[in-house]
């Protein structure tokens, strides 16, 4: 049996590494007004992020999981996590402007919003969407206003400011997608149900369950059944995305909240604060009490 291919990923540390043009919101965000801005990989990359680019001119075509698609002017692309990029083929008159967002930041301005999942299971059939002039107009007014609020480095609110503008233009793009789904059910798979139950599921319970077990009996499936059309789905286990929400609740908590380690520990179900603190380093690579130092 053959070794599984690896792919580097694409990020918006990445896209800061190897110089790519716009503007920067840490790790977290990055904003760009032109292609030049984006960091087109010479080889297929992986997805570890979330892109949104509008397209005002000129076309470009690339492979998405090893499928073709090209984009023209008034269409939107949506990449997520863990999608196979390459082979790009750009006109000399292509234009575009958009932003990246990290996985992390992605979920933690999501994860009281309802449904927005969606985003990542549409993506997955519709990886270019066609905007009409009025919707063309409004992500350009958000990405410009992310891109404005960007430039002011010095603001300490800046994050928390870029997140508001982010999650209002993720309503917006809700809005599209149901109305895409709305005309076009067929296109939702088996498969993308379930994950999409499955999400759902996680968003509500990740705070008491994290074996995937449970999720896979709460849906009437085997625990095999529910890894296998979830990696399908979003290349990455059940488990992984019941961590991401556990782990990000976990950061959000440490942030925002003077909660002891030990009451962190008990309001997310651990069996004692010393397990809490390796699971916590494990996924996030520093203890909580460590993570917490770094926003002082």
């Amino acid at each position: 049996m053959g070794r599984k291919r690896k792919y580097e990923n694409i990020t918006v540390a990445h896209a800061q590494s190897v110089g790519c043009q716009g503007s920067y919101v840490g790790k977290d965000m990055f904003v760009f007004s032109q292609l030049e801005g984006l960091p087109l990989p010479e080889r297929a990359m992986r997805m570890d992020c979330l892109l949104l680019a509008l397209c005002t001119a000129g076309e470009a075509s690339y492979t998405v999981d090893g499928t073709r698609h090209t984009v023209h002017s008034g269409q939107l692309v949506i990449l997520t996590e863990g999608q196979i990029i390459g082979d790009y083929n750009i006109s000399s008159d292509c234009r575009g402007r958009g932003l990246m967002v990290s996985n992390t930041y992605y979920h933690e301005i999501i994860k009281d919003v309802n449904d927005l999942v969606s985003l990542f299971v549409f993506a997955r059939t519709r990886p270019v969407v066609d905007l009409s002039e009025e919707e063309c107009s409004v992500f350009q007014s958000y990405q410009q206003m992310v891109a404005q609020r960007v430039s002011d480095q010095e603001n300490p609110f800046l994050r928390q400011l870029c997140g508001s503008l982010l999650k209002a233009l993720l309503y917006e793009l809700g809005r599209k997608i149901w109305e895409v789904q709305g005309t076009s059910d067929t296109h939702k798979t088996r498969a993308q149900v379930v994950f999409g139950l499955f999400i759902q599921l996680v968003e509500k319970n990740f705070r008491e369950q994290r074996r995937v077990g449970w999720y896979a009996k709460t849906l009437g499936f085997s625990a095999k059944y529910l890894s296998e059309i979830v990696k399908a789905v979003s290349s990455r286990s059940p488990s992984d995305w019941i961590d991401q929400y556990v782990t990000i609740e976990i950061r959000v908590l440490l942030k925002n909240t003077r909660m002891s380690v030990k009451e962190l520990a008990d309001k997310m179900n651990f069996p004692n604060q010393s397990f809490f603190g390796r699971y916590f380093k494990e996924h996030a690579g520093l203890s909580p009490s460590e993570y917490r130092k770094s926003f002082r």
